[in-house]
Formats: C-alpha cells, sequence, structure tokens
C-alpha cells in the first residue's frame, strides 16, 4: 500500500473494498447474512483465498442478488490494493458488471426498497475508487457523484441504513478537504465535520462497516494531522485484527509523520514480514517499507541500519511498470542514502580524531 498523500485520498472511498458494498440493518436471509460476516473477517485478515470461496458460495446460493458478486469485486479490489497490483482488473469488473446489472433489475422491480440503491450505489462508488487510483479524474467524479447520490437515496428511504453512512460521510470530508481553497466562496461550504460526524455514526452503530469506518477515519486524522488520534481510533481495529495489515499501515504512518520514529520501525517491520510470507509479491511494498525503515534509522540517527535499508530496495529486482510507480519514491531513496552516507562519513571522522 502506497503510504503518501495520495494514498491518503483513497480515504475517499477506501473500504468500500470490505465495507459499503455490505447490506446494512434491512433484514437478510441468516445464511447469507453469515456468509457476509465471515466475508468481512476473511478479507480484513487477506485470507483471499476464503474471502472468494465465501463471495463464489454466495452467487452460487443466490445467482440473481447483486451482493454476491459486489462481494467478489470488493475482495479483487481489497487485494488489488494490498498487493499493489492491477492483475484482478478484468475479473473485478466483470463481476462489478454483474452486480450493477443486478441491482439495476432489482430497483427497476422494487423501486421503493433502499437496499437496491444501496447495491447500485455501491458499483458505482468501487468503479470512481479504482478510476481515482489511476488518476481518472472525471470518470472517477461521473462515477462518485452517481455512487454518493444512490447511497443518499438509500439513506432517504430508510435512516437506519447505518453501513451507508461511511461512504458518504468520507465523500463529504475528503471533498471539503481538497477544495479548502474555495471554502471562502459563498455557495462552498465546509462539510468536514459533518463528514466525520457520519463516519462515527456508522462506527457507533453499522453492523458490517464499523471497522471500515475505523480505518477512513484513522486516515481522516493523519489528514489532519491529529496523530495521536489517528494513532487511537487505528488502535482498535488493530486489537481487533492484530495480524491485519489494514490498521498496521495506518499506525506505521501515523507515528512515522509524528516523528514516533521507534514505533514507526515496528509497525514498518511488522508489515514487511508480513509480506514475505504472501505467494504474490510484486515487491512495490517492500521498497515502501525499506524507504520508511531506512527514513526512521537515520532520524534516529542509526546511520548503520538506515544504510542497510537503502542498499536493500537497490536489491531488489522491480517489473517495468513497478519501477515506473516508484520512480520518484526511488529518486527519494537515492539521495535519502547519499545523505545517510555523509553522516556515516562524518561519524567515523570523529570518532578517528
Amino acid at each position: 500500500m502506497r503510504m503518501n498523500t495520495p494514498r491518503a485520498l483513497y480515504s475517499l472511498l477506501l473500504f468500500f473494498l470490505v465495507s459499503n458494498w455490505l447490506p446494512a440493518q434491512t433484514q437478510l436471509p441468516r445464511a447469507l447474512d453469515s456468509l457476509l460476516i465471515q466475508s468481512v473477517e476473511f478479507t480484513i485478515q487477506q485470507d483471499y483465498v476464503k474471502a472468494e470461496s465465501t463471495g463464489l458460495e454466495m452467487i452460487t446460493r443466490y445467482p440473481t442478488h447483486p451482493l454476491g458478486y459486489l462481494f467478489m469485486a470488493a475482495t479483487l479490489q481489497s487485494k488489488m490494493l494490498d498487493y499493489e497490483t492491477d492483475y484482478f482488473k478484468d475479473k473485478f469488473f466483470q463481476h462489478l458488471d454483474q452486480a450493477e446489472l443486478f441491482a439495476k433489475q432489482a430497483i427497476h422491480r422494487e423501486p421503493q426498497n433502499p437496499m437496491n440503491q444501496f447495491y447500485l450505489g455501491s458499483t458505482y462508488c468501487y468503479r470512481a475508487f479504482y478510476a481515482g487510483k489511476k488518476n481518472q479524474i472525471l470518470p472517477a467524479y461521473w462515477h462518485i457523484s452517481a455512487g454518493i447520490e444512490a447511497l443518499e437515496k438509500a439513506v432517504k428511504l430508510d435512516s437506519t441504513i447505518y453501513d451507508a453512512y461511511l461512504g458518504i460521510g468520507s465523500y463529504l470530508f475528503w471533498k471539503s478537504q481538497k477544495m479548502q481553497f474555495l471554502n471562502w466562496l459563498p455557495l462552498i461550504s465546509d462539510e468536514r465535520e459533518k463528514g466525520i460526524g457520519l463516519i462515527q455514526k456508522t462506527i457507533e452503530k453499522g453492523k458490517y462497516s464499523r471497522f471500515a469506518a475505523i480505518n477512513a477515519l484513522a486516515w481522516i486524522y493523519i489528514e489532519l494531522k491529529q496523530y495521536d488520534k489517528a494513532i487511537e481510533v487505528a488502535t482498535t481495529g488493530e486489537n481487533a485484527f492484530p495480524q491485519s495489515r489494514y490498521f498496521k499501515w495506518c499506525l506505521a504512518e501515523a507515528n512515522f509523520r509524528n516523528k514516533k520514529y521507534t514505533e514507526a520501525i515496528h509497525y514498518y517491520n511488522t508489515i514487511l514480514n508480513s509480506i514475505a510470507s504472501e505467494n504474490f509479491n510484486n515487491h512495490y511494498n517492500e521498497v515502501v517499507c525499506h524507504q520508511k525503515l531506512g527514513e526512521s534509522h537515520l532520524n534516529l540517527a542509526q546511520y548503520e541500519k538506515s544504510l542497510f535499508h537503502f542498499q536493500k530496495i537497490e536489491s531488489i529486482s522491480l517489473d517495468s511498470p513497478v519501477q515506473e510507480r516508484l520512480n520518484k519514491r526511488l529518486e527519494k531513496v537515492a539521495t535519502l542514502k547519499k545523505e545517510c552516507q555523509l553522516r556515516l562519513k562524518s561519524v567515523s571522522l570523529s570518532q578517528a580524531k
């Protein structure tokens, strides 16, 4: 996962991956409800084999219901974000197309059923997330606008769909955050606090999206430079899922930006070890972890340890597309490595006197 400002922007839609495709308080068949609860846990724990198996079971049992297809799209998108790859995009869009088709058919049959709007809105939000990650600004804007409109219709029909507030709240916050320079205009309002309040409502009352909302809120606090709040919120997620990388990425970044480098080192090392155990690895996240570890050790004047991580990056073989995406980061690593070497040389000269 990218741990920089663009990465924080993903909170506009982040964890639609494992949340907003889920039904809210409207009653579902017990078997489907049970599968959904399992799927959330498998996805957060990065057990994608079991998560996809659960999704296929939902599709088999309910072949014309959009939920199983939404779950499969969510799982695949989660894998792509977790592994920093587009490898699964074809299957992702196939499942998303099916989900959108069945959601529209359900709206035609039952236009007053809020969950049908919820499902349709979620499909648009998935598309917006993917387009945004690819810097496809106009498609991302169109899809997120359609998605939020559908989610708001769902909430208007049933205000107890608390899981939907996560998507709406995230949208309101990030829209206002990125348009602060226009807030002085009479028709542009600052809705950040309102957005945060809606996300907190999902944390308090959402059935399936609580941990997704916890993660989203933690990233918002990082964006606001309220690092202690971010750490407090993310720690509740880590306590519930101690093996999950999702909350550790957030805790690592919050501690790093808060200049708590010892704590940041702990989390980046933990993430790095977790990545090494995965069968799928394009080394993108390894580079990110080594860069952050090198920089943290550098700030602690632990120059030999810092140099180790920068040199480790140089030894990693990257495919051309991954290399291209990492170019700016690799340029920064080269600069940091030179700085580290200069400081090491200075220490050596001082000790020699």
